[in-house]
Parts: structure tokens; C-alpha cells; sequence
């Protein structure tokens, strides 16, 4: 999985700012982080071969709980079912599931969270 692609088609159809695993320290505005949880090799899919499996969590964090659930409610409604190239000339992205959907509220750090995770399976 390209994540530099998954980024740049992130940034440019989401207003709020995106982060690779966490949030700056000292990141004030409501955000995205994304993290690479597994990539899993599958041998055959819809009589295909060489398809991969990524697992990506996305976590939408505010300081309210209403903007963190919109936020995701957005971000949600963008990657799901998507099917197409993150960028023109990218990986081609065959299948888009969404496999959890939970939400979360840090004591430390005073915000909320909804965490995303999201299947996306794409040839090589």
C-alpha cells in the first residue's frame, strides 16, 4: 500500500489536516491520523492473482465529540466503496471495506476520537 497516495488523495478531498500515526503534541485544530496495520497477501480475488490486503485505521480527533463523528461521517462517505487510482498513475484500488467503526475520548489530551478501520484490497 502507497501511503504517500492514500495521503495526497486525503489532503486534497479532506479540509481538515491528516497526520501519519499521531497527532502533533502541539496540534490544536481538529485532524486525521492514519496508521498501516497489516498488509496480507491474497492469492486469489474474484479469480485474480496477486491482490494485497491493506488494513488502515483512520482516527478523526476533536475536541468535540459531534465534530469528531462528522469528521469521520465525512471521510467515511469519501473511501467507502471507493474503487479507482488514489492519484493518476497509482496503485488501482479494487475494493474498499469498511471493518470497524468505534469511538473514543482521551482523558490526557481533553479529545475525542472515532477510529475507522478500513480494508482496502488493490493489485500489484
Amino acid at each position: 500500500m502507497r501511503l504517500d497516495q492514500l495521503y495526497r488523495y486525503l489532503d486534497a478531498n479532506i479540509a481538515a489536516k491528516i497526520y501519519p500515526i499521531m497527532v502533533p503534541v502541539d496540534e490544536k485544530a481538529d485532524c486525521i491520523t492514519y496508521n498501516l496495520e497489516a498488509v496480507d497477501y491474497d492469492e486469489n480475488f474474484d479469480s485474480e492473482d496477486n491482490f494485497y490486503q491493506a488494513r488502515v485505521t483512520f482516527i478523526c480527533v476533536s475536541k468535540l465529540a459531534l465534530d469528531a463523528i462528522t469528521q469521520c461521517e465525512e471521510l467515511e462517505d469519501l473511501i467507502t466503496d471507493f474503487q479507482g487510482f488514489f492519484v493518476s498513475g497509482g496503485l488501482y484500488v479494487q475494493d474498499t471495506r469498511l471493518l470497524n467503526k468505534q469511538t473514543m475520548y482521551d482523558d490526557a489530551a481533553k479529545s475525542y476520537g472515532v477510529a475507522l478501520t478500513v480494508q482496502f484490497t488493490y493489485n500489484t
